[in-house]
């Protein structure tokens, strides 16, 4: 089977990739998981390309999904804890380095304590204490 824009096949990736792109956020897992549904029902693939536009607009999908299904829970209350949760409190000592493919948060109580860096790294949550 060819998988020509608009047809029935792409539409049915479309939805595959949406229901997957709920479940996993990873681009690259997502364009994976569209191969291998695009193999195993014999559907010619289309381009890397449009395969990856396609798993963009399942992301995108996926987000805006979320948000409908949650909008009803965030009341105006929630909402201002939740952002409660993103101030820094500057008594933590709490400082934003940046690196390549990890961000790092360090905590240090004053001088006399020891350095605290936990690391969380773009797949998950890693604690690393030096």
């Amino acid at each position: 089977m060819n998988a020509a824009a608009g047809s029935q096949e792409m539409k049915e990736l479309e939805q595959f990739l949406t229901d997957r792109a709920m479940e996993h956020d990873s681009p690259t897992l997502l364009f994976n998981l569209a191969r291998e549904y695009l193999m195993s029902a014999k559907v010619i693939r289309p381009g890397a390309i449009t395969l990856a536009k396609m798993v963009g607009a399942a992301r995108e999908a996926a987000g805006e999904l979320t948000s409908h299904k949650l909008a009803h829970l965030l009341t105006m209350q929630v909402r201002s804890d939740l952002d409660l949760l993103l101030k820094v409190d500057a008594g933590l000592g709490l400082r934003l380095r940046r690196g390549r493919r990890r961000r790092r948060w360090s905590v240090g109580a004053g001088p006399a304590a020891p350095d605290q860096a936990v690391s969380i790294q773009n797949r998950g949550l890693s604690g690393s204490v030096r």
